[in-house]
């Protein structure tokens, strides 16, 4: 149990500290290496303490009040993953409309694009 308690514990910490970085996500534009390594550092705390945390259900707590719960924390990812596939999306159909204009065959249409 105590082991159990310092595994939440330290996962809870990492959670907390990674809130930031996690917060900066929602705002970027598009994602870069150093996005998608934060996003994944993040999904480490999450796995374990949803993982974990109903095994503790009903006993004593050390993790930090301060902390998100495991829900708020894979729901704070999952939307996270939602802002990512969005900017994604919206790059492709902006290449996607960039080729388009480039493979019209009017040379008005061509000459607006560029």
């Amino acid at each position: 149990q105590r082991a159990l308690n310092l595994l939440v514990a330290d996962a809870t910490q990492l959670a907390a500290e990674l809130r930031p970085a996690l917060r900066s996500l929602a705002d970027a534009v598009a994602w870069g290496s150093a996005e998608e390594q934060t996003y994944a550092r993040a999904q480490g705390p999450a796995q374990v303490l949803s993982v974990l945390s109903p095994l503790r259900h009903g006993r004593a707590s050390m993790a930090l009040s301060s902390s998100p719960a495991p829900a708020e924390l894979v729901a704070e990812l999952e939307g996270l993953r939602v802002c990512r596939v969005d900017g994604l999306l919206a790059a492709l159909a902006s290449r996607a409309c960039g080729v388009a204009r480039a493979l019209d065959p009017r040379p008005h249409m061509r000459r607006a694009a560029f």
